[in-house]
């Protein structure tokens, strides 16, 4: 049986070859690096938030995710992703549930697509529609 998280990748993530993710936890070491030289650069910790999540560590992905929210809370690449390893973790009506506020103060459809794929996940078709449309 699949894991709840590769039911909700997006396609790409979920089919990354075993050698292809050991790539991931090499670049963890000069992440983390560049992280502790350039703190307020939040790109920086949404790109380890990635690797930890490609490697299957949701906690420690949401935990960068974080990080980089707190230094730009409209940061919309970082809001996606947080919801999907939110998804994974715990699950899609909690990751809907943390972009409502996201999706409130932004008009953006990257965020609706990424609330309509949760909605989706998590059976609620008929509101998934909705923001999908």
């Amino acid at each position: 049986m699949k894991s709840r998280a590769s039911k909700t990748l997006p396609i790409g993530m979920r089919n990354l070859k075993p050698d292809f993710r050991r790539y991931f936890a090499a670049l963890v070491g000069q992440l983390r690096e560049d992280a502790r030289r350039y703190p307020g650069y939040p790109d920086i910790r949404n790109r380890l938030g990635l690797c930890m999540a490609f490697m299957g560590k949701d906690s420690a992905a949401l935990v960068e995710f974080d990080k980089a929210l707190k230094v730009n809370r409209n940061y919309i690449e970082c809001l996606t992703n947080n919801a999907y390893s939110v998804c994974s973790a715990v699950g899609p009506e909690e990751a809907a549930d943390g972009l409502r506020p996201a999706l409130e103060r932004l008009d953006n459809p990257w965020l609706a697509n990424t609330m309509g794929r949760m909605l989706a996940v998590s059976g609620d078709w008929r509101d998934a529609l909705a923001m999908l449309a």
